[in-house]
């Protein structure tokens, strides 16, 4: 799943196939309770952080995302804060948001282009 289709299901859910808005799921919903609880966190982590890059984008968050048409425009307005430097060839677009975690992650949390000094 990447960032922008996370973003969309995070707050909005999907039709096709019918899922709720991730951000409702709890990890007790399922069988495999201790497995999905860390993606679940993982992705609340990874959300937390493109909310922070649509505050420094100076894009407001605070009214909820009801559409998917602002689901894309929060996705435009964050993506340059995670495209990430790599040593080999691969598309921005490509990376999932499970990558884009653990590279977060690997940087101690911390965007691209974000000024240094800004303790999270």
């Amino acid at each position: 799943m990447r960032l922008q289709t996370i973003i969309t299901y995070w707050f909005l859910g999907g039709k096709h196939p019918r899922v709720p808005p991730l951000r409702f799921i709890k990890a007790y919903n399922f069988p495999n309770k201790k497995t999905i609880g860390v993606k679940i966190s993982q992705m609340r982590k990874t959300i937390k952080h493109v909310i922070r890059a649509a505050e420094l984008a100076n894009f407001d968050v605070l009214d909820g995302i009801g559409s998917v048409d602002k689901a894309t425009r929060l996705y435009e307005a964050v993506k340059k804060y995670f495209i990430f430097l790599s040593t080999h060839q691969r598309r921005f677009t490509d990376l999932t948001w499970k990558t884009i975690f653990l590279i977060l992650q690997k940087n101690k949390f911390k965007l691209v282009g974000e000024e240094e000094g800004i303790d999270f």
